[in-house]
């Protein structure tokens, strides 16, 4: 039987010492002769306009989504956290800690993943449980605060 441990270890550490690469940096070699008359500098490139926040859902007259949630809390945090909003998704899961319901997390569509979710905690007032199946919708309202860089919502009610 053919022992491949010293031909493997060679090709990994060949992948591996390839992978590092080594950035050549070389100066300009200095020319006898007078430069070339200067080219006229780029003009810098205007930056694009930053994207309109969505419109607040009370402006709306309605529930926000989730992206909208979301893209609005990228544009501006400081004065989307406190405030009271209305968010429709999809439920995810729910997370009980003694028995009490402390939070559900909501997806924007199917395809979201965990990172993308939004969470809802409950205050006091929790319900016992939801009876909600995944990927039903579901429309709560709560204040929005930070938690770990995105969205959340605390004091949570579900809207029927």
């Amino acid at each position: 039987m053919t022992d491949f441990r010293p031909f493997a270890f060679a090709l990994v550490t060949t992948l591996a010492l390839s992978a590092c690469g080594v950035e050549e940096i070389t100066e300009p070699a200095e020319e006898a002769t007078a430069p070339a008359a200067a080219a006229p500098p780029a003009a810098a490139e205007p930056e694009p306009a930053a994207p309109a926040a969505p419109a607040a859902p009370e402006a709306t007259g309605g529930a926000m989504t989730i992206a909208a949630l979301r893209a609005s809390f990228t544009a501006d945090q400081a004065g989307l956290v406190g405030r009271e909003v209305t968010v429709r998704g999809l439920f995810s899961s729910a997370t009980s800690v003694g028995g009490t319901l402390n939070n559900i997390s909501m997806l924007g569509s199917r395809d979201d993943d965990f990172m993308s979710s939004v969470i809802c905690g409950f205050g006091d007032d929790a319900p016992a449980s939801v009876d909600l199946t995944q990927y039903a919708e579901v429309t709560v309202r709560g204040r929005v605060r930070e938690r770990f860089g995105r969205p959340a919502l605390e004091d949570c009610a579900i809207v029927e």
